[in-house]
């Protein structure tokens, strides 16, 4: 995302977000705010239509109290009985008050004195005899109880099934009031008003009565006699639940506000529903959200305008930093910044110049010891090359002829003067590992590398480490044992001659620190939790000394071993689990450890059956292939090529031939006397000459010391088992024209080498060595 994009993205956030946060949280407050103000304004309306009910109720109420307070019913309460006009007073007083169908008078004992009821609307009020009702004694008790002159209201009762036209009955309360001669005084009697209230519907018939369980009252909108509220009102049955004042709403904004008036005697209370136009509501609403809107776009506008021009200053800075930034790191060169109009980033801009110059510089400085630091590790590799063959020339000299002296096949030498000569065989033979091992470390240390890959039997092709070092085992008491998983994969992809290496050195150490017991090797799966990765297992238990826990971990540094005394013991620099650790992580693979002091040793090495070569630096390793099949070679005591010493002479000097002077040539023969007797020729010649006695140690030679112009083979290299030996050098670009001396075929020999007779020397071999270089050099122009 470019700085400009996300400048702009975070004052757009931060400038429009919280104002969109305060819209949208406060809008929908608002307008439910504004709608609960229109619908208690539609209650007050519907209060202020209803208060002339209120005042129909209190009239009634005032002419309970002049009934009670009438001269005559006092004497009729005390027994003296009525007069003549009283029950026209009573008419006259009720002419007006239709709705009252009866009037009961009371005496202080409870009993009916007088009852007066009109049977329908219109009738006049007539004395009939008085039967006490179930409810009066309740009223009587109630007025009774009361105080001054005070009116008690029943609340509405009714009559079940569906009313008839004129029945007083249908729907009616009742008023009660005491009767009083004089203030303070107990009541000396009651008196008891019904009256008809289902003419109440009719007289609002624009609202909904609706009883508590849904059914209409007679008179009402919508009132019939199947009807339900409920029915008509889905989710009504909520509201009347809750008892209070509710606002239905409905589908197309329909709505209705449902007030519980009236309560009843024992149905709940009754309700009235009034229809709400949300017209105006819905309109001002919807002009209210579009000015919000048109507001809000307005400020987006402005919003992105201003960030817009925020963002391009920002990003001015920062294509100036960044340009800057990438000049001083490609050019090494200083960058002048430059920001003036602002305080800060004036004071930025310098220190960012003198970081600047300052990197320019210490780039240079670097680059400088850098390129001298390249150059001291190329006079160090150099010199670590010429002492090796400086070292290895006059070892090889000593191993060799010590060797054959040692062998005594003219019974010339005393068993003491052999065994002098094994002392110094088995001592340079010391000397020129270490001198292996240096040059190996150094070789990975320098990162030059080379890999070769192999189609490996994971079975068997480090079994000739076995037969290696058994003698050695069995020399000193100690049993080699292997065990091999008979479901091992077919084949594995790696470089043989390195594995044997790292497996070369778990067996050398197993031997060399176990005094006693057993050295098993066990060839398996991995059950270790990168299984997945590296499913092959290469372990070689010991049954020795053992590595302490805290000692573990720095066997596998160069130099070192487990304490000072292990290496005056035991011999040995500590550098080939160094060299065997690197390897393996070039391999892909991966080295365990599982060792404790005095328990014995297991190393184990967890590989991959296919070296991945795309994960390989191919700048530092190179990466070769030896052809297919199994590998065969034996390794021997005799680990590197050898440089036959000068100081043998021979029989046998040609003219020199000016065309070889100087030459590198390698002689592959396992003959040491055939070696001895060849050497002073080709030297003679002007060939510098490097020899080796088996496959091992020519491959091994070919990846330390590479570019021969020729290379010589005799019939006897090919004779020790080592069937591939012609078919892999073929492959090769690193030994020149390939000669090989000896009774072959053609069908032994690859197309691209030459055969030479066996036993040829002399003249004759300088003109095919001379013959060959001359079609390489015809070859490579």
């Amino acid at each position: 995302m470019k700085l400009r994009i996300a400048v702009l993205l975070v004052l757009f956030v931060f400038g429009l977000g919280p104002m969109a946060a305060v819209i949208g949280l406060n809008l929908p407050m608002v307008l439910d705010s504004l709608e609960s103000l229109v619908n208690r304004g539609q209650l007050q309306n519907m209060q202020v239509e209803f208060s002339d009910l209120n005042g129909f109720l209190t009239s009634r109420q005032e002419m309970v109290r002049v009934l009670a307070k009438l001269p005559e019913p006092g004497a009729l309460v005390k027994g003296t009985g009525p007069s003549a006009n009283f029950t026209e007073i009573v008419n006259r007083l009720l002419q007006t008050a239709q709705d009252v169908y009866e009037v009961i008078y009371l005496d202080a004992a409870g009993n009916s004195r007088l009852r007066l009821r009109r049977e329908r609307i219109g009738d006049p009020m007539r004395s009939l005899p008085a039967p006490a009702e179930d409810d009066d004694h309740f009223y009587y008790q109630v007025a009774m109880a009361m105080q001054g002159d005070g009116v008690y209201v029943s609340p509405i009762k009714f009559n079940l099934g569906w009313p008839e036209e004129g029945n007083h009955t249908a729907m009616y309360m009742r008023m009660v009031s005491p009767i009083m001669s004089a203030p303070k005084e107990s009541p000396e009697g009651v008196v008891l008003v019904s009256m008809d209230v289902s003419g109440l519907p009719r007289a609002y018939n624009n609202t909904l009565w609706v009883m508590n369980d849904g059914a209409y009252l007679n008179g009402s909108a919508n009132a019939r006699a199947d009807a339900s509220a409920f029915a008509d009102f889905p989710g009504l049955e909520d509201i009347f639940v809750q008892g209070v004042v509710g606002l239905w709403r409905g589908p197309k904004d329909r709505r209705v506000i449902w007030v519980p008036l009236f309560p009843t005697e024992d149905l709940g209370p009754v309700w009235v529903g009034r229809q709400v136009d949300s017209s105006d509501l819905a309109a001002f609403q919807e002009s209210v959200e579009l000015r919000v809107l048109l507001i809000f776009t307005m400020l987006v506008a402005s919003v992105m305008l201003l960030a817009r021009w925020i963002a391009k200053r920002v990003s001015r800075y920062g294509t100036e930093l960044t340009e800057g930034v990438g000049k001083v790191l490609a050019d090494k060169q200083g960058v002048k910044f430059s920001w003036p109009k602002i305080r800060e980033l004036r004071g930025l801009a310098a220190n960012l110049t003198r970081l600047a110059d300052a990197h320019a510089q210490n780039t240079r400085e670097l680059i400088d010891r850098a390129n001298e630091l390249e150059e001291s590790n190329r006079y160090k590799s150099e010199f670590l090359a010429n002492m090796s063959h400086e070292l290895r020339t006059p070892l090889n000299s000593i191993l060799l002829l010590s060797k054959m002296l040692a062998q005594n096949h003219g019974d010339n030498l005393n068993p003491e003067q052999v065994n002098q000569l094994r002392v110094i065989h088995n001592a340079g033979s010391d000397l020129l590992a270490l001198i292996n091992d240096i040059l190996d470390i150094s070789k990975i240390e320098a990162r030059k590398v080379t890999v070769h890959l192999d189609k490996l039997d994971p079975a068997s092709f480090w079994r000739p480490l076995v037969d290696l070092f058994e003698p050695m085992a069995r020399e000193k008491g100690v049993t080699l044992v292997t065990a091999v998983a008979p479901d091992l994969p077919p084949q594995l992809i790696s470089d043989g001659d390195k594995l044997r290496q790292i497996l070369k050195n778990f067996l050398s150490n197993a031997v060399k620190f176990t005094p006693r017991g057993e050295i098993r090797i066990t060839v398996g799966h991995s059950k270790a939790s990168d299984a997945a990765v590296l499913p092959l297992c290469i372990s070689v238990a010991d049954t020795g000394i053992g590595i302490p826990e805290n000692k573990q971990e720095q066997v596998f540094e160069a130099f070192r071993q487990a304490d000072g005394s292990t290496s005056r013991r035991f011999g040995g620099t500590g550098l080939g689990l160094a060299i065997s650790r690197e390897i393996a992580i070039l391999l892909g693979a991966r080295i365990g450890l599982d060792s404790g002091e005095g328990r014995g040793s297991r190393f184990s090495l967890y590989l991959p059956l296919e070296l991945d070569v795309s994960t390989l630096d191919p700048e530092f390793v190179e990466v070769g292939h030896k052809g297919g099949g199994r590998s065969t070679d034996k390794p021997k005591a005799l680990s590197s090529a050898v440089a036959l010493p000068t100081t043998v002479k021979s029989d046998v000097c040609l003219d020199t031939a000016p065309q070889l002077s100087g030459r590198r040539i390698l002689v592959v023969d396992a003959d040491l006397r055939s070696l001895l007797q060849l050497t002073p020729q080709l030297e003679s010649w002007g060939l510098r000459v490097t020899a080796a006695t088996s496959a091992e140690e020519v491959f091994e030679t070919l990846d330390e010391e590479p570019g021969f112009d020729l290379t010589l083979v005799n019939s006897h290299a090919l004779d020790d088992g080592s069937g591939q030996l012609t078919e892999r050098l073929g492959k090769r670009d690193d030994t020149g024209h390939v000669l090989v001396r000896g009774d072959q075929t053609r069908g032994q020999v690859p197309e691209s080498m030459r055969l030479l007779p066996a036993g040829v020397q002399g003249h004759e071999l300088k003109e095919s060595l001379c013959k060959a270089l001359e079609s390489v050099e015809e070859l490579s122009e």
